[in-house]
C-alpha cells in the first residue's frame, strides 16, 4: 500500500491455556502496544483524514470487493468519531501510525472475508470491558465515546474485564460486517481460530474466537416469529395492518382466532420474518395495532425449492408454482397460481376449479416430459 513502511507478523502464543495467534503491525519500526495504542487518536490536527485513507485503500493491488468492504469500515469509523468530536467525518484526522495500523487491520480482515468465502457474520453480544482508557484526549471511560457510538442499538456486555476489550476499530469492523448479534446459529463447525490480544488478563483469556460454520442444507433456515394477542381492535384495522406488514418485509402473516382472558374472542397476529426484519416489524405492530406488547422467538423451517413455470391450457397460459425436495430434487408440489387461474376463469367464463385442474395437469405433463428428455 502507498504509505509508510510497515510490516505485519503472526506469532503463536498462549492465553490462559488457549493456543492463539497474535497479529502484530510495525510501522516505521514502531510497534503498537497497549501503552502506545493509537486506535483512539482519531482527531489529531496532524495526520491523515478520511479521504487520504480511502485513497490509500483504493490504490492498493487488492480485489474491488475488499476495497469496498474496507472503505465501508473506515466510513463508519469516521462517522462515529465525527459525531463524538462534533465535526464532519471528512475532517476527522487519524494519527499517522494509528492510521496505518488500522488500515492493515481492516484490510486484512476484509481480505480474510474474501479468502475464506464468508457469506454471513454472526456475533455474540459485544464485550467492551470496564474502567478507563488513556489516549491523546486524556482519560476516557470504557467503552470509549466512539465505541459507544458505533455500538448504538447493538447488544453489549459490560464489565467482563477491568480494561478496554473493544477498540473503535474493532467496533467499526463488527458493526460494518455483522447484522446479527444474537450469537445463535445452527450448522456444522468447519474450523476454529483464536486471535490473541496484546494484554495478559488475570481472570480470562484475552482472545477473540472465530468459528467458520457450514450452514444448514438447502431448504432449512432460521426465521423469527413475532406475534401479539389482540382483543380490542376494529376488524377494519386488520385489513390495513396485514398488507403493511408484507410491505415492511414480512415473509408471512397469519391471523389466528383465539379465546383470551374473561372469555373474550381475540386474534393472534403472527408474523414470520428474518432476524434483520424483526425490529421494523415489531415497531410497526406497536404503532399500527392496539397491542401493548409483542413477543418473538426464533424458529426453524424446512422449505421446498420453488420454481414458477407457465403452461398452455385450453383456458390460456397459466402460471404454476412447483415445489421440489431440497435433497433429492423430487417434485412433490404442483400449485397453480390463484391470480393467473382467476383471470383465465373470468376470461373463459369457466369454473375456477376446472381451470385449476387443467393447469395442474399441464404442469405435471411438462415436468414429466422434461424428466423423460433428461434421461
Amino acid at each position: 500500500m502507498p504509505c509508510e513502511s510497515w510490516q505485519a507478523s503472526v506469532e503463536e502464543t498462549v492465553r490462559h491455556g488457549i493456543r492463539a495467534k497474535h497479529f502484530q503491525v510495525t510501522v516505521n519500526g514502531d510497534t503498537v502496544t497497549p501503552d502506545t495504542d493509537h486506535h483512539h487518536d482519531h482527531h489529531h490536527q496532524s495526520g491523515r483524514n478520511l479521504g487520504d485513507i480511502l485513497d490509500i485503500i483504493n490504490a492498493a493491488p487488492i480485489a474491488e470487493s475488499v476495497k469496498v468492504r474496507a472503505c465501508g469500515v473506515f466510513n463508519r469509523l469516521a462517522a462515529a468519531e465525527g459525531t463524538v468530536h462534533n465535526c464532519a467525518p471528512a475532517k476527522v484526522h487519524f494519527h499517522e501510525i494509528g492510521a496505518v495500523d488500522a488500515i492493515v487491520d481492516i484490510v486484512a480482515v476484509s481480505l480474510a472475508m474474501d479468502f475464506l468465502s464468508i457469506e454471513q457474520v454472526i456475533c455474540a453480544p459485544v464485550a467492551v470491558g470496564s474502567g478507563t482508557v488513556e489516549c491523546s484526549h486524556g482519560v476516557m471511560p470504557v467503552p470509549a465515546p466512539a465505541v459507544a457510538e458505533l455500538l448504538r442499538d447493538v447488544p453489549t456486555v459490560f464489565g467482563t474485564a477491568p480494561c478496554e476489550l473493544t477498540t473503535p476499530t474493532g467496533a467499526a469492523l463488527l458493526t460494518e460486517l455483522c447484522r446479527d448479534f444474537s450469537g445463535r446459529h445452527a450448522g456444522r463447525i468447519i474450523s476454529t481460530g483464536y486471535g490473541a490480544g496484546t494484554r495478559e488478563l488475570e481472570t480470562q483469556a484475552n482472545v477473540l474466537q472465530a468459528i467458520i460454520c457450514k450452514g444448514d442444507a438447502p431448504g432449512k433456515a432460521d426465521i423469527v416469529v413475532v406475534e401479539c394477542n389482540i382483543d380490542d381492535m376494529p376488524g377494519e384495522w386488520f385489513s390495513h395492518v396485514g398488507p403493511s406488514l408484507f410491505e415492511a418485509g414480512a415473509l408471512d402473516v397469519a391471523m389466528i382466532p383465539c379465546t383470551m382472558k374473561k372469555g373474550r374472542p381475540g386474534t393472534i397476529l403472527q408474523v414470520m420474518t428474518t432476524n434483520d426484519g424483526r425490529a421494523a416489524l415489531i415497531d410497526l405492530l406497536l404503532r399500527e395495532t392496539t397491542t401493548f406488547g409483542v413477543r418473538w422467538y426464533t424458529a426453524q423451517r424446512h422449505v421446498l425449492e420453488r420454481k414458477i413455470i407457465k403452461v398452455d391450457t385450453t383456458f390460456g397460459v397459466i402460471s404454476v408454482k412447483l415445489g421440489f425436495t431440497p435433497d433429492s430434487g423430487a417434485l412433490v408440489r404442483v400449485a397453480p397460481e390463484y391470480e393467473s387461474c382467476r383471470l383465465a376463469a373470468r376470461d373463459s367464463d369457466s369454473p375456477l376449479a376446472v381451470v385449476y385442474e387443467a393447469a395442474a395437469a399441464a404442469a405435471r405433463r411438462a415436468t414429466d416430459s422434461q424428466h423423460t428428455d433428461s434421461t
